[in-house]
């Protein structure tokens, strides 16, 4: 821009020195260093702004891989804890209903003994692509570990969790070109004085009682 600026100040000149005339050369030279001097500082201006936006983009990377399941894209373990303690404090200050699920693929390990861990990756990332199109606005889904996990569910009564569980489970039944897969699912719906680990436990005796009742079934903790 500056050498741009210079050439087209030479040939607007260039007549005037050529027939004579003289010219205000401090002038000049304080017209050119103005120039000069706004473009530099339009450039550190620019630099700035592209250095915290490069700042920003690097927080928000940072962010979602300390957050996030890096294979199914989905909350990991210690985003969906924060999340479940969040929502029980959200419990006791207004008395909403609450339920926490737990849910499990069932016997996963034989998937992957039979067809390889590169195939139970791809069951693990369509069973949260089916969970995550059939939950609704306000619902959360996190991976809890290996092939279990968790759904919280706000303002839900425990028989809406039960409803939403029983329609998930032929859903996650639906996979194109992959092993059938079923689920075990444990309920539990906050009570007061719940805590994170009280009503993990509940919902993980409820899903325990699923797989030993032969899997593929909804359990509600009592």
């Amino acid at each position: 821009l500056f050498l741009a600026f210079l050439l087209a100040g030479f040939l607007a000149l260039a007549p005037q020195v050529a027939q004579g005339v003289k010219l205000d050369g401090n002038g000049l030279v304080q017209l050119y260093v103005s120039q000069l001097s706004y473009l530099v500082l339009f450039r550190v201006l620019v630099f700035s702004k592209e250095h915290g936006l490069r700042a920003q983009l690097e927080a928000a990377h940072l962010h979602h891989l300390a957050h996030t399941d890096p294979l199914t894209g989905v909350a990991n373990r210690r985003s969906i804890l924060k999340s479940l303690e969040e929502a029980l404090l959200r419990h006791q200050q207004t008395a909403e209903p609450l339920c926490l699920v737990l849910l499990d693929l069932d016997r996963f390990k034989q998937i992957n003994d039979c067809y390889g861990h590169e195939v139970g990756d791809r069951v693990l990332v369509q069973a949260t692509r089916v969970l995550q199109q059939n939950l609704r606005p306000g619902d959360q889904l996190g991976r809890w570990g290996g092939e279990e996990f968790m759904l919280l569910l706000p303002n839900t009564s425990l028989a809406e969790a039960e409803e939403l569980c029983a329609r998930l489970q032929p859903l996650l039944a639906q996979h194109d070109h992959l092993p059938p897969v079923s689920a075990s699912f444990g309920v539990a719906a906050a009570l007061p004085g719940d805590n994170p680990r009280s009503l993990i436990a509940r919902a993980d005796s409820a899903m325990y009682a699923s797989k030993q009742a032969g899997g593929n079934q909804v359990k509600v903790a009592s």
